[in-house]
């Protein structure tokens, strides 16, 4: 198990409403954003900024991508239906995708498979899981990451809360229908077989607007 190497408590004022928080995979840093449409990169060992990103609208949702195993990238879901990408490590922007294309608000995302796999969901009528990739040139910039859309899932209702397994092969989903859906992830390897059921729903008193999945031993 991993020693923790941060400080006990770090506390950080960013002025406005925070949305959402993230920690990266390392433990080196954390992020936060919101209302500000800015997101904030810290160090958990002292509280240091490390990089500071502006997005176009209020930021929903942020998560590390460990894609690169020596460059941090940040993602950034946005009210205006952005997802944003940042690269940490150089302090810049490392490309932008249109949720669903048609800029629907992203409300949450989780990321599994060592970075590759994302999950985004919010108003639009689908969830929809990409392949993360970085670009390699071309049209492209050096560095950047590329998000391809490789499936879809129809939700019930508008999703607040969106969780992978570490494989990104499962996916737990939860919304205004009060209602916690989990199911393999379309092309996942393992068989249904594998899991209790292939999708179980469970009706709550309150909306869903966090969930997460046990790390496995």
């Amino acid at each position: 198990r991993r020693k923790w190497t941060g400080a006990s408590k770090i506390e950080v004022d960013l002025g406005d409403t925070v949305i959402s928080v993230t920690v990266s995979d390392d433990e080196t840093m954390f992020a936060a954003g919101g209302a500000s449409k800015k997101a904030h990169v810290f160090s958990t060992a002292d509280g240091r900024e490390l990089a500071c990103f502006a997005c176009a609208q209020p930021i929903n949702s942020l998560l590390f991508c460990d894609i690169h195993p020596r460059r941090a990238y940040l993602l950034a879901g946005t009210f205006g239906g952005i997802i944003n990408a940042f690269d940490v490590s150089a302090g810049r922007d490392a490309g932008s995708t249109k949720f669903g294309g048609g800029g629907d608000a992203v409300h949450a995302m989780a990321i599994g498979a060592a970075g590759t796999k994302l999950a985004v969901g919010g108003k639009s009528k689908h969830i929809i899981i990409y392949n993360v990739a970085l670009a390699e040139g071309g049209a492209a910039v050096l560095g950047a990451l590329e998000l391809t859309e490789a499936a879809r899932v129809t939700p019930m209702g508008t999703v607040l809360a969106l969780a992978f397994d570490s494989l990104a092969e499962v996916l737990a989903v939860g919304g205004e229908a009060r209602v916690v859906q989990v199911w393999l992830v379309p092309g996942a390897r393992r068989p249904p077989a594998a899991l209790w059921c292939r999708w179980t729903k469970r009706r709550e008193a309150r909306l869903e607007v966090a969930l997460s999945f046990e790390p496995s031993s």
